[in-house]
């Protein structure tokens, strides 16, 4: 990953002893008086920063794992008070809904095994090689990448527990783009998220312009990525592509990927769509581009819009708003439904461009990106050596 993780170092529940380290979390939530259950290793420590930051009421999968396994070890004392061991049941049954559990037939990994830095090993060529281009949808005179392909880049964030906006922003720097637009839901600050991006991407001689757009009152996550639209249109109406990007979307890290999407969108047809985000339920057991012959299920974490194809969604705009359900969740499932009325191509890639970044989900609470939330194959991680 990047550069935008903790330092253990500078924890605030770090406790260091002559001897050992403590961690002061664990030891309030099982109130370890005697410090014997809240000493930790500091590799430990290190594993813990490349996850959100954790709080007493919410712990992130390393913490609640030590919870779980000093809980257990707790309670098998024949000597704990029944008020404690009511408590210390509570808090191991509360740690086990904290760990990504799955089973050995799983094919969905629960995270990747990311380099600190961007990959960038594969050429336009490569990347063509590994996932083969979709077949030509319409006459075409050149399907080669152009200097004169226009993109209009979109972000969505609101306010989260854990940081993952600095790593989709890097992300895209390191991908080949140079230029996105923030869209900011609510009352929070980007202004630190924002110098650390240009310090990272800095290191590898690029440069992100970003703009950003900010509501003081949350609408929502279906109301801003409308908003986001409308917004990204009126200051780009010549785009040939739109990509509209999740805060928690990490692009699989080759710097010629920008211009190898630009052949596939040339290819596909300004009249589609390609999710770069392939789900384990969505995945296909032949590489390449496969087109949705029915609804999408997962892939709102990044979608690229054809011209003519975020034509047709401007024009019936009103028809793809909800009626009786949740307005703030499913842009997936209600991007998948327009389009299938309209019968306008989905495309996806397997192996998928984008891991799912995060713990949870700023739509769904406590829910994981874990299971068919999640892409069985991410090319990047494929890339690396074993």
């Amino acid at each position: 990953m990047t550069n935008f993780r903790r330092n253990h170092l500078e924890c605030v529940f770090r406790k260091e002893a002559s001897s050992h380290i403590g961690c002061s979390l664990i030891e309030e939530v099982l109130g370890d008086s005697g410090h014997e259950f809240s000493v930790v290793e500091p590799q430990v420590c290190e594993c813990c920063c490349r996850q959100s930051e954790p709080q007493v009421t919410r712990w992130n999968p390393t913490i609640a794992s030590l919870i779980l396994e000093r809980s257990s070890k707790m309670l098998a004392d024949s000597d704990v008070p029944p008020n404690q061991k009511a408590k210390l049941e509570s808090v191991r049954s509360a740690a086990l809904d904290r760990i990504p559990i799955t089973l050995a037939t799983d094919t969905f990994a629960v995270s990747p095994p990311l380099a600190s830095g961007p990959v960038d090993s594969l050429t336009l060529s490569d990347l063509q090689q590994r996932i083969p281009l979709p077949p030509l949808q319409h006459e075409l005179a050149s399907p080669e990448k152009s200097s004169s392909f226009c993109w209009a880049v979109g972000i969505t964030t609101a306010s989260r527990e854990e940081e993952t906006l600095g790593d989709t922003l890097a992300a895209l720097g390191e991908s080949g783009w140079s230029h996105a637009s923030l869209f900011v839901d609510g009352p929070m600050s980007v202004d630190t998220t924002l110098a650390k991006l240009r310090d990272v991407l800095a290191t590898s001689g690029r440069l992100m312009n970003v703009d950003v757009t900010q509501r003081s009152t949350a609408v929502g996550g279906w109301s801003n990525f409308c908003l986001m639209i409308a917004e990204l249109y009126h200051r780009y109406p010549t785009a040939d592509a739109f990509l509209l990007l999740q805060d928690d979307a990490l692009l699989a890290r080759y710097s010629d990927l920008r211009h190898y999407l630009e052949v596939v969108m040339q290819r596909i047809g300004s009249r589609s769509i390609a999710s770069l985000f392939c789900s384990g339920v969505e995945a296909k057991q032949n590489t390449g581009w496969h087109r949705r012959d029915n609804e999408i299920q997962y892939g709102a974490q990044a979608f690229v819009f054809g011209k003519e194809a975020m034509h047709q969604w401007l024009a019936s705009f009103a028809d793809t708003q909800p009626k009786g359900e949740n307005p703030q969740v499913g842009i997936d499932g209600r991007i998948g439904r327009w389009a299938w009325r309209k019968r306008i191509p989905i495309w996806l890639p397997h192996p998928s461009l984008v891991w799912h970044l995060g713990e949870t989900s700023t739509l769904w609470g406590d829910a994981q990106p874990l299971g068919p939330r999640q892409a069985s194959d991410f090319l990047e991680t494929m890339d690396q050596p074993s």
